[in-house]
């Protein structure tokens, strides 16, 4: 028998209610766009239009311009819960946070400032840590799967999701490579409800320009090691993996590097050399020509043990 689920919002819930548990990390944040009234001279063919730098889109919308977009800071719903009522319902406007989208709007789009507004709708979206889809069979129980955290991008995948979710199904595994989206990817505390509704915080305002090496801000310190604060003392900038706390360099800097480096109301990623080469460098000559210690209790580690006095490698 297989248990099948796509629930948006409802997947985290819905996760904990099994039994036993099934971990779908997720939380869903209040997403706003407008809509105006018709404006004149209109293109009804007129392209879906992105603006990444400004975190915006456009359509066409029954001889208007529906507008909307992922502000830098989310705004995350329903902290206490769904309500048990809630379906297919619309949440409060909120033009205040909206504004730091309706700026751009109004730079790229300098018609809307004259135009009509019809509507602002806000919805409850649901997001995933990482921005990524959870798909895929669940650890937990055999033949469970999972198609939800669409992160505002499930129409646009929603021929694929059905296509190599049957795959999974039928064939055991898809036939291209999922496993940015695989849900096996999360670990148990990434579903800590805590977690969740800071991380996805700063999910949406990934609608932008990535760069490579990027490591996110919030939601941190979930798993460290004994030696975090010795580390940390010492210069540590720390990366995230599987949610543990790992240096990936030290500095003699004060800056804050997370924030400074990957805020994407900053902007300082880059394609080119990093401000942090310099310091790798020094560090791997340190542990080539001389002696290093390193903390290594993020790594995974594999004890093997045989009964006989043999060697591993006798036949």
């Amino acid at each position: 028998m297989v248990g099948f689920f796509l629930l948006p919002q409802w997947a985290h819930s819905l996760g904990k209610k099994s039994k036993p548990q099934v971990r779908v990390p997720l939380h869903p944040c209040e997403h706003f766009y407008i809509t105006t009234k018709p404006i004149e001279g209109m293109d009804p063919m007129m392209p879906v239009v992105r603006d990444y730098d400004g975190l915006v889109y456009f359509r066409e919308w029954s001889g208007g311009i529906l507008a909307g977009g992922f502000e830098p800071v989310a705004k995350p719903a329903f902290l206490q819960g769904i309500p048990n009522d809630f379906q297919f319902g619309l949440l409060p406007d909120d033009w205040d946070h909206f504004q730091v989208l309706l700026d751009p709007i109004l730079h790229r789009y300098p018609v809307m400032e004259t135009a009509n507004v019809h509507k602002m709708f806000n919805g409850p979206e649901s997001f995933t840590p990482d921005g990524h889809w959870n798909l895929g069979a669940a650890s937990e129980i055999k033949n469970y799967y999972v198609a939800a955290g669409m992160s505002s991008m499930g129409i646009a995948g929603a021929g694929g999701i059905g296509k190599y979710l049957t795959e999974w199904i039928i064939d055991g595994m898809p036939s291209i490579d999922l496993s940015s989206h695989d849900i096996l990817r999360h670990v148990p505390h990434h579903n800590n409800p805590q977690f969740l509704a800071e991380r996805v915080k700063e999910t949406l305002g990934n609608y932008t320009l990535r760069y490579p090496t990027e490591q996110r801000y919030r939601g941190r310190k979930l798993r460290t090691s004994p030696l975090h604060t010795r580390l940390e003392v010492q210069g540590a900038c720390f990366g995230e993996t599987n949610a543990y706390e790992r240096p990936m360099w030290f500095t003699n800097s004060h800056d804050d590097y997370l924030y400074n480096q990957y805020n994407s109301e900053k902007g300082k990623g880059t394609f080119g050399k990093p401000t942090f080469f310099d310091n790798v460098k020094e560090e791997y000559w340190a542990c080539k020509e001389h002696v290093c210690l390193i903390d290594m209790s993020s790594f995974t580690k594999t004890e093997v043990k045989v009964r006989s006095t043999c060697s591993l490698s006798s036949e």
